[in-house]
């Protein structure tokens, strides 16, 4: 089982999931953000980091 590692208090990065949703399903890290790799040009916006 894959295990992150906290960074600190304040997360500076999320995980980005591109696995299909069969794949998501079984398991995934704490906190990623779902989106096949096919769909990430669509949903890029999506990505931007908080200001």
């Amino acid at each position: 089982m894959l295990q992150v590692a906290a960074l600190g208090s304040e997360p500076t990065a999320v995980p980005l999931e591109v696995r299909e949703d069969y794949e998501w399903e079984p398991g995934h890290a704490p906190g990623a953000i779902p989106i096949p790799a096919a769909g990430v040009p669509a949903r890029i916006d999506e990505l931007d980091p908080p200001a």
